[in-house]
Parts: structure tokens; C-alpha cells; sequence
């Protein structure tokens, strides 16, 4: 994750550094998914249940498309990517993979400091 935030900051010819988590997940749900898979990520989601979590959507991920859902879950690759790049960002959180047939969710949740610094910036 850290090599490929590395990357993609250094090809994005405007990238500054982001310090609010709704830019840092947009800039990963668009950039970033743009160099990994060739498309943009579906959606990009706040949990209204939960103050601290958010969800990406992809409908159509490729690395499940030739996997059933209910055998294994290739996504969590892309989880582990998603968890990499924040964590080397200062945005500390877990990512859990889910999938099934509108497609494959990445649930990010942050740790409350990270929350709150976000709150103190806006």
C-alpha cells in the first residue's frame, strides 16, 4: 500500500498530501482505483450507523469476477491495499472485505483518534 501511494501521488501531477479522511478515501476510490483496475471504484459511503466507518463499492471488481462468493473472497487483496495506503497516511484504521451479487464492499473503519483529529480540521 505504501509503494503504491508513492506511486500514484508521484503520476497525479496535483496531488498534495491529504489530512481529511473524506479526500483521502476519495483520492483512493478515483486514483487509485483508476491505476489498479482501470475504472473507478462504484461509491463512496459514510455509515450513518457508526461514527467511524465508511464504505467503498465496486460492482463489477475484477478479481472476483471469475469467483464464486461464496468460495473465496480475491477482494481482500484489494483490502489489504486500502489498509496500506491509509495506515502509511496517518489515517489508522481496519478494512473488512464482503461480497456478494451487487458486488464487492470494502468497510473501512477508522480508530477514534483519527476521527477526532478529522474533526478538529473542519
Amino acid at each position: 500500500g505504501k509503494r503504491l501511494l508513492e506511486l500514484t501521488a508521484f503520476r497525479a501531477s496535483n496531488y498534495k498530501r491529504e489530512t481529511k479522511i473524506v479526500n483521502m478515501l476519495s483520492f483512493i476510490q478515483t486514483t487509485v482505483w483508476k491505476h489498479l483496475f482501470g475504472k473507478s471504484a462504484t461509491a463512496l459511503e459514510k455509515i450513518t450507523q457508526q461514527h467511524n466507518a465508511y464504505l467503498i463499492r465496486d460492482a463489477d471488481n475484477v478479481l472476483n469476477r471469475f469467483v464464486s462468493p461464496q468460495s473465496v473472497n480475491c477482494a481482500a487483496f484489494a483490502g489489504g491495499i486500502i489498509e496500506g495506503i491509509l495506515c502509511s497516511s496517518g489515517f489508522a484504521c481496519d478494512v473488512t472485505t464482503s461480497a456478494d451479487g451487487r458486488g464487492v464492499f470494502f468497510l473501512i473503519s477508522f480508530e477514534d483518534a483519527v476521527i477526532e483529529r478529522d474533526d478538529r480540521l473542519q
